[in-house]
């Protein structure tokens, strides 16, 4: 009797191992092409990289006014991009910047990040350089890198 019960003991073992291995495997693999700094970054938060909430909204309204964006117009701040829905409100939100990002965190507004001016890939807010007197923000070294160079040729205001 003993043996029959380890036997089947045994067997369940080996089922679960079965079982719960490839799971672990496939969330193990879901964190390595993430793009987040660490694995508890990807799968042990809900927030990305940068630490922004990442189940809250996409910016869908302009946060001076509340109408819907244009995604023509917007202006790059700390790393983020906002949109505005009239050239006036990006003006507005440049007098007191800290009030309307502020305004966007408490209603859980995911912003999206300033496009890497070298590659056009989302920069992080940890990789940046000063030109003409603004911050600009990049997804690598090796894009701040050629962007030092030769600014000329990949800032926006040339």
């Amino acid at each position: 009797m003993k043996s029959k019960l380890s036997v089947v003991l045994f067997a369940a073992l080996i089922a679960t191992a079965f079982v719960v291995q490839p799971a672990v495997a496939q969330e193990g693999a879901a964190c390595a092409g993430c793009q987040a700094k660490s694995e508890e970054a990807c799968c042990g938060s809900e927030e990305n990289a940068d630490g922004q909430d990442v189940k809250g909204p996409n910016q869908e309204k302009c946060p001076v006014m509340g109408s819907t964006i244009n995604k023509n117009v917007y202006t790059d701040y700390n790393g983020k991009r906002i949109y505005f829905c009239c050239a006036g409100c990006d003006k507005t939100f440049q007098k007191d910047p800290e009030k309307y990002m502020g305004k966007m965190k408490k209603e859980g507004v995911v912003l999206e990040a300033t496009p890497c001016p070298v590659s056009g890939k989302p920069a992080s807010t940890e990789i940046f350089t000063e030109y003409e007197s603004e911050k600009v923000y990049f997804c690598c070294e090796g894009c701040k890198t050629k962007f030092e160079k030769s600014p000329e040729k990949y800032s926006k205001k040339s």
